[in-house]
């Protein structure tokens, strides 16, 4: 249970487990793979071996609750437990505390018996003594195999001071860590007036963003707002957000898809801190990065056997006190938390986590709220009731989420690992030396009539089978490549049970012989069916099940073509969801599809820019549909050198696509001008030192993107930095199965098909992309649109209002280059 401390009563209230928690009590991380199986395993062990005990023992109870009260200092503290079972036996009270290990010989040496085990047994002998005074008792800590079944017995005898000491030990570090808490948090609702607003004064509409947050948080509803890029959306919500927090104690998380869109709250976040700022700071923040991106180990395995960074973690944690000293920081970010991990030897992502509830403010990927993969527990598992949300760049969560309850599975990664393990099975091939000492040992140890590595390969030939049945059932898939089909629920439920009982093996396996050379391939696919397996559990219309031939290989793939159901399951657990962007349009469409209820706040606001400042221009001459793209990649290429030889900066192109991108790049040679191109697969490095070649002011460049990428959204290019944008075309998405089958379900849902599934999305692209440009009130420049469908009222009546006065039609040009030519002239012209 988590530890309840009433602060009016004076009183806490805990579990025997709590006081031997590893975090109390020091000890290492221990957590591999799949501990959600190794948990049902020790529970199957431990219910069978009660069993066992009950028809053995007459006077057996087992599940025994226990209650005692004591005081600490001005605290009434309740302890409460459940003891695992215990009976009388010559003359003694057994007290019984049943554990279960991967493997346990006869004679378990002691020293090899987790002191937790212990202290816990010992806790409920203490705990025993003093409700049963007149009780001779006897401990016995039952330590049994989860694969073989066997018992080692470890008597353990009462020792009363010892326990009594204990606990006012432990409970002495819970009330000093609550109170140090508490205090914090009262100190700050007390200075949360020193938390000021950055700037001297607001940008234009601002004060209405500020108030819109402050009046949801007040009435605990949700609110999306659509805001132009440059309006300064992330220091308002926080501004009012973080004070808000500061006043009523809560706790505020912000959420983005892209690291550089962090770096950006980060950036922000810097400008609250003052250089006098008050000891400790008005808030405290924290920057949450991937395990796999902060990761210190050679592999990401955080097992004490595998890791020095998971060995021994909490007792180096408190003998550090490193938790404390960053805590006391206003913003901690992931390579403080790197440096910090590595020179006290501690896990740099489990750190992360153990300052989530230290933190006021916690910056991270959607994926730590809202992926039901990766979500982690002391994000979602915390008092939500008291948690706000500020979802920023929200439109890409529609997509992203949508990703999350699609998983899918691949014949050739089935048939992949089958031929790896086949060969370590079958003596004539080729066999891997480390493997092949597995099997044998498994043989040697005389485990189940196959060995474990042969037990996966035939759980992999049932699955390859079920491939061929659907094959067989649905022929259209080799004509079409495509179909759409009716996955057999009983069937996966059995696999997953299949599943479950392989990675209890698993385990065992992996104790004895250690890790095999594809493992990190074995367990990812281990992951991918269970998500497949959870996933397909999911009702609704609106997943249909697909399977598709990509090199000839099939795969299954459930597709979630409206993901607002499970997004608002989450949404509404939490005290308000802010969600804002600068394309949230039409607000409606997306209230619908991220899982907001209809009476979510709406907010709409223009650009507080000069219009005078910007150029925007519709070039209708040039179609860049699917069919006709090609006939026009030369009159593209021709109008990008065209428009940036009217004025030499630094301008940005960006495509629907990376094939279309190409396909310009290889038409254009601008002069004076160096190329840069966004590549699929770019490292944070590479980015990096691609924006950071904009800053050379002798040299200028034209960098080629894609709409919806990283340098699309999520990122400045204040003053100089980017002086047009040429965008070719709505980047709607290409037509596929899935966008289709997502087009007929808003058809039926909204009446709203092709809008919901190609329109909006793709427009939300052009409008990011535009936003690049002009960031701030100096800023001065151009923004081309490339395709006659922006001429079209179904395209343009997307366009913010404020880029036209009366009609999109102002927008449309005759002669590009000599309005190009008058705007720039009359910008030279202006102070």
């Amino acid at each position: 249970m988590t530890i309840q401390i009433d602060n009016l009563s004076k009183t806490i209230t805990l579990s025997v487990g709590d006081l031997c928690e590893a975090d109390l009590c020091g000890g290492s991380l221990n957590l591999t793979p799949f501990v959600e199986a190794r948990s049902q395993m020790g529970r199957t062990v431990h219910s069978d071996l009660q069993a066992r005990r009950v028809a053995q023992f007459p006077t057996y109870r087992k599940e025994q609750s226990i209650r005692f009260t004591t005081r600490q200092g001005e605290y009434v503290v309740i302890i409460q437990g459940r003891i695992d079972g215990f009976y009388e036996a010559e003359g003694q009270t057994v007290i019984e505390e049943i554990k279960s290990v991967l493997e346990v010989d006869e004679n378990f040496p002691p020293r090899d018996v987790p002191s937790s085990y212990l202290l816990q047994l010992k806790l409920y002998l203490y705990l025993w003594k003093q409700l049963h005074p007149m009780d001779h008792l006897i401990g016995q800590l039952v330590l049994i195999g989860c694969e073989s079944g066997q018992e080692s017995v470890l008597e353990v005898q009462p020792n009363d001071p010892a326990m009594e000491g204990l606990i006012h030990e432990q409970l002495n570090k819970i009330i000093k860590n609550h109170e140090i808490t508490f205090k914090v948090q009262g100190d700050r609702k007390i200075r949360a007036d020193l938390i000021q607003f950055p700037f001297p004064q607001m940008r234009k509409f601002q004060d209405r963003m500020i108030e819109a947050v402050e009046a949801a948080l007040n009435q605990q509803s949700h609110l999306l707002i659509s805001a132009p890029a440059g309006i300064g959306k992330t220091v308002a919500a926080l501004y009012a957000t973080l004070k808000y927090a500061a006043r009523n104690g809560f706790s505020v998380y912000f959420l983005t898809s892209k690291t550089t869109q962090q770096r950006i709250v980060a950036d922000t976040l810097r400008l609250f801190v003052s250089e006098r700022a008050p000891e400790p700071p008005v808030f405290s923040s924290l920057i949450l990065r991937s395990k796999e991106k902060i990761c210190a180990n050679d592999v990401v395995f955080c097992h004490e056997a595998r890791c020095q960074y998971a060995k021994d973690f909490y007792a180096k944690l408190e003998d550090s006190n490193v938790c404390d000293n960053l805590a006391q920081l206003p913003i901690i970010t992931p390579e403080l938390i790197y440096a910090r991990g590595v020179e006290h030897e501690v896990c740099p992502f489990e750190l992360s986590l153990e300052l989530l509830d230290r933190v006021d403010l916690t910056v991270c990927d959607y994926n730590y709220i809202y992926d039901p993969r990766v979500a982690i527990q002391r994000t979602t598992g915390k008092d939500r009731g008291r948690t706000i949300l500020i979802v920023d760049e929200a439109h890409n969560l529609y997509s992203r989420a949508r990703e999350y309850y699609s998983p899918q599975l691949e014949l050739e990664r089935i048939r992949s690992l089958r031929r790896t393990l086949e060969s370590a099975l079958n003596p004539s091939e080729d066999i891997s030396p480390g493997l092949l000492s597995e099997i044998k040992t498994e043989k040697e140890k005389g485990d189940r009539s196959q060995p474990f590595v042969g037990r996966i390969n035939n759980f992999l030939r049932v699955l390859e089978g079920y491939f061929i049945e659907v094959g067989d059932s649905y022929p259209e898939i080799h004509e079409d490549r495509q179909a759409v089909i009716s996955l057999d629920k009983d069937f996966f439920r059995n696999l997953r049970d299949q599943l479950d009982d392989l990675l209890k093996s698993y385990l065992v396996h992996q104790r004895r012989a250690g890790h095999f050379q594809n493992e990190v391939e074995l367990l990812r696919f281990f992951y991918d069916v269970s998500d497949f397996c959870k996933v397909l559990e999911l009702e609704g219309e609106e997943f249909v099940h697909l399977c598709q031939l990509e090199n000839q290989s099939p795969r299954l793939k459930i597709v979630c073509l409206d993901p607002s159901q499970q997004l608002r399951k989450r949404n509404e657990q939490f005290h308000a969801v802010i969600g804002m962007s600068a394309t949230l349009s039409p607000l409606e469409f997306y209230r619908d599809v991220l899982g907001f209820d209809r009476d979510t706040q709406l907010l709409s606001l223009p650009s507080p820019f000069p219009p005078e400042n910007r150029k925007i221009l519709v070039v209708p001459d040039v179609s860049t549909t699917f069919q006709r793209r090609s006939q026009n990649f030369p009159r593209i290429a021709r109008i990008i050198e065209q428009v940036i030889g009217v004025r030499t900066g630094n301008y940005f192109a960006f495509f629907p696509s990376f094939e279309f991108l190409e396909e310009v790049a290889r038409l254009l040679n601008p002069k004076n001008y160096q190329v840069l191109k966004q590549s699929k697969v770019m490292p944070d490095h590479s980015r990096n030192a691609l924006l950071e070649k904009l800053a050379d002011p002798g040299e200028a460049h034209l960098i080629l993107a894609v709409q919806g990428g990283v340098f699309a959204e999520g990122v400045d290019y204040p003053g100089e930095l980017a002086i047009g944008a040429i965008i070719a075309g709505p980047g709607l998405p290409k037509v596929s199965i899935e966008l289709e089958l997502m087009r007929q379900y808003y058809e039926e849902s909204y009446s709203k098909g092709f809008e919901y599934a190609y329109l909006y999305p793709g427009m939300n692209r052009v409008v990011q992309s535009a936003g690049r440009v002009i960031r701030s009130e100096t800023d001065r420049g151009v923004i081309l649109l490339l395709d006659r469908r922006f001429t079209q009222e179904n395209y343009n009546r997307l366009f913010p209002r404020d880029w036209y006065d009366a009609s999109p039609a102002e927008l449309v040009s005759k002669n590009y280059l000599h309005e190009l030519n008058e705007f720039w002239k009359a910008k030279d012209k202006s102070p």
